[in-house]
C-alpha cells in the first residue's frame, strides 16, 4: 500500500514532468496553472483540508460509493481509490482532465474521471458528493442548488471543506476531527463540516 509520502513525491514528480512536457504545452499552448506550481513549490499536492478529506473518507466511507466534483488534476480520488475508496471524479477544465488522465495512468490507477459537469452526471449512483469550493460556487445557481439540495433528501450527504454556505435547511452535524494534526492546528476545523 502506497504511503501518503511516496504517493505524493512520486504525484509531484509526475506533475511537473508533465507541466514542462512539450506535448502537454502543445496541447494547451497557453495553459499556466499557478495554482498546482504552488503546490509543487510547497513540496504539498494536498492542501490542509484535503489532508482532512482523506482522514475523514478513510476512517468514515470505505463502502460509500464517493463523487468527487472537481477533482483537478486528480489528487485526491486517485489517491483514495489506490487506498480500496468506491469513489469517482468529474473535472470541467480541460487542462486539468488532461493532465489528471494522464497521473492516474501513471500510477496504474483505475478511478473513473469524467470530463463532465456533475450535472451531468447519474447522481442516484453515490451516497456521498465532496469537493472545495466549486460546491458552493454551484450554490449560486438555483437550478444547481436544487439539484445539491435534492441530493441530500435522499438520505446522502454532500462532504465540503472550506467556508461553505448556501445550501438552505442543513443541520452542521459534526465538526471533523483529524488524526494527522495536533490540537493547535485542528482550530482551523471548525470551517470544515458535512452537511445531511
Amino acid at each position: 500500500m502506497i504511503s501518503v509520502k511516496e504517493y505524493n513525491d512520486n504525484f509531484l514528480r509526475e506533475l511537473s514532468r508533465l507541466l514542462e512536457n512539450s506535448e502537454t504545452k502543445q496541447k494547451f499552448e497557453f495553459y499556466n496553472d499557478r495554482y498546482y506550481k504552488r503546490r509543487i513549490e510547497r513540496e504539498n499536492i494536498f492542501s490542509y483540508t484535503e489532508f482532512l478529506l482523506l482522514d475523514f473518507i478513510l476512517a468514515h466511507l470505505p463502502g460509500k460509493k464517493i463523487l468527487e466534483i472537481g477533482c483537478g488534476v486528480g489528487q485526491l480520488s486517485i489517491f483514495l481509490k489506490l487506498r480500496g475508496i468506491d469513489i469517482e471524479a468529474c473535472e470541467v477544465h480541460e487542462p486539468r482532465f488532461y493532465l489528471a488522465s494522464k497521473i492516474k495512468t501513471f500510477f496504474r490507477s483505475d478511478v473513473t474521471i469524467y470530463n463532465k459537469k456533475f450535472q451531468d452526471l447519474d447522481l442516484d449512483k453515490y451516497d456521498v458528493l465532496c469537493g472545495g469550493d466549486i460546491i458552493s460556487d454551484y450554490c449560486n445557481f438555483k437550478e444547481d442548488k436544487v439539484i445539491l439540495d435534492n441530493f441530500t433528501k435522499e438520505n446522502k450527504f454532500i462532504l465540503i471543506d472550506g467556508d461553505q454556505y448556501g445550501l438552505e435547511n442543513k443541520t452542521i452535524k459534526d465538526e471533523i476531527k483529524s488524526e494527522y494534526f495536533n490540537k493547535q492546528r485542528l482550530k482551523a476545523i471548525k470551517h470544515f463540516y458535512y452537511f445531511k
